[in-house]
C-alpha cells in the first residue's frame, strides 16, 4: 500500500554503489572478455562489443551516470568512429 505523505522519486544518476552491484552481476557474464569493437552512440552512450571464446558477442551499453548492462538490441553505429574511439 502506497503511502501518501511518501515521495517516490526516480533515480537520476547512477551511485558507486550501482556500479559496484552491475560490476559484480556482469562479472560472470563477460569475465574473461575481450573488447573488438567501441562505438560511441552518442555524447554520453558507448557500446563495446565483447567476445569471449567459444561465444557469441556480446554487447555492452554504457551511459555515462546512468545505465550499464548487456543488450541485444541493434544500435546504429556510426560510419566513422570518434576520435576518442580511435585512441580507445
Amino acid at each position: 500500500m502506497r503511502k501518501p505523505w511518501l515521495i517516490y522519486l526516480p533515480k537520476k544518476e547512477f551511485t558507486s554503489f550501482d556500479v559496484s552491484a552491475v560490476v559484480h552481476e556482469l562479472r560472470q557474464q563477460i569475465g574473461n572478455s575481450r573488447v573488438n569493437n567501441i562505438y560511441q552512440l552518442n555524447q554520453k552512450k558507448f557500446l563495446l562489443k565483447l567476445h569471449k571464446t567459444d561465444a557469441p558477442p556480446l554487447l555492452l551499453l554504457m551511459e555515462a551516470g546512468k545505465r550499464m548492462h548487456l543488450t541485444a538490441y541493434a544500435f546504429e553505429k556510426p560510419l566513422h568512429p570518434p576520435d576518442f574511439c580511435m585512441a580507445l
